[in-house]
């Protein structure tokens, strides 16, 4: 299993790539690689690498690469978020979306022009980075489908969408991993977004962000239910693949200090519920650095994120996400134990928080099987499932 953290950089939040200062970089990363983690995932701002549809930045890819530079030189591994016209809460446009002759906003989804600029910078990037030794794959964008908001697209258009940009990855990075990295809308809720199906089975692995307050969870269930909102994505990502098999990153998970009364203890458990699942390929915290506050305008909960301070001080709850960092690394935890029972859930059902409640409440942990499935024997076989639990009515 991978163990790493979501890179925000402590000086200079993500307007480091406009204000570059390597040396501050240098000595986050030292920090980083202090916790005993293998890898980091990295934003890079959509308008600022591509600043005019036919250009991309070259001081930007520059950046980027030295970057790559400095994780390699701690045997960091690192995965690069591309596409990202959305972060900590900001939307990033731009200002060429702007059709000047109907002064509408290009659909980023939808418009053929705006597809052909993104995956130029999708190739740009990877031509630059591709061959990187410290490269571990690609992520199209942060949680592309909360684009949905200012650019409607129904599920079919987001679906070739996603399938287009990942195509574009692999076309020019070949070996490296390609993931799309949404929210936890597209697999427990029903609005705007690209299907289960198609982010469970497209690139390398399905990516999960686990929030327990961002989900519902901790609202729904308290502190102690919500421990287990990755297992519950997790089981939803594998119930939507052809075979349920292929791994799941948990790609962020994380505990603001205002949502629960323990932030320390709450992150220790809810790091050891994420690392007793199954088929987890790896887990990202978000983040390792707090935002400064000299920064105005992020939402508040946004600035005690991370594991370090901006002066990278080990903050308690970094303490305990090094100890299990280094048990995973060393081989100190126990192997997660398969499920051998599964909820079955009805045609057309949703699987959200209300499935989640039955879920929680089975005497034993369990997988999730979609009904279609259920008399599947090669299926329930390959996935070592034995017995089926029928989803309550209503």
């Amino acid at each position: 299993m991978r163990i790493g953290v979501n890179y925000v950089p402590s000086q200079h939040w993500y307007y480091c790539w406009l204000d570059w200062d390597a040396t501050s970089i240098a000595r986050d990363l030292d920090a980083v690689a202090a916790l005993e983690v293998d890898h980091i995932r990295i934003q890079c701002i959509w308008p600022w690498f591509q600043p005019n549809p036919a250009w991309v930045s070259p001081v930007m890819l520059d950046r980027l690469e030295q970057l790559l530079d400095l994780a390699g030189e701690r045997d960091l591994q690192v995965c690069v978020t591309v596409l990202n016209g959305w972060l900590s809460g900001f939307d990033f446009r731009p200002a060429w979306l702007l059709d000047t002759a109907t002064e509408t906003q290009r659909n980023i989804f939808t418009d053929p022009w705006v597809i052909a600029a993104q995956q130029h910078l999708l190739a740009a990037v990877c031509e630059r980075t591709a061959d990187h030794p410290a490269l571990w794959g690609y992520d199209v964008g942060n949680e592309p489908n909360v684009l949905t908001a200012w650019n409607p697209a129904d599920e079919a258009t987001l679906d070739a969408w996603c399938t287009a940009m990942v195509a574009t990855i692999s076309e020019h990075a070949p070996r490296a991993h390609v993931v799309i990295g949404v929210d936890q809308r597209p697999w427990i809720n029903d609005e705007p977004s690209p299907s289960p199906e198609l982010l469970a089975s497209t690139g390398s692995m399905a990516a999960v962000h686990a929030w327990p307050w961002f989900s519902g969870a901790l609202t729904r269930f308290g502190e102690q239910g919500s421990l287990r909102v990755a297992d519950f994505l997790v089981q939803v990502a594998l119930a939507s693949q052809p075979d349920g098999v292929r791994p799941v990153w948990v790609q962020e998970l994380g505990v603001a200090p205002e949502w629960v009364s323990d932030p320390t203890g709450y992150a220790g458990d809810l790091l050891a519920a994420t690392v007793a699942t199954p088929s987890v390929e790896g887990i990202t915290w978000w983040c390792s650095h707090d935002v400064d506050r000299r920064f105005s305008a992020f939402a508040n909960l946004e600035y005690e994120l991370g594991l370090l301070t901006v002066g990278n001080e080990l903050k308690p709850i970094g303490k305990v996400f090094a100890e299990l960092a280094e048990q995973v690394r060393s081989g100190g935890t126990t192997a997660p134990e398969p499920r051998r029972a599964a909820l079955v859930l009805p045609p057309d059902r949703i699987p959200d928080l209300d499935v989640m409640a039955v879920w929680l409440q089975q005497p034993e942990p369990m997988a999730l099987v979609r009904a279609e499935r259920r008399h599947d024997a090669a299926y329930l076989a390959g996935r070592g499932i034995e017995q089926l639990v029928a989803l309550p009515a209503g």
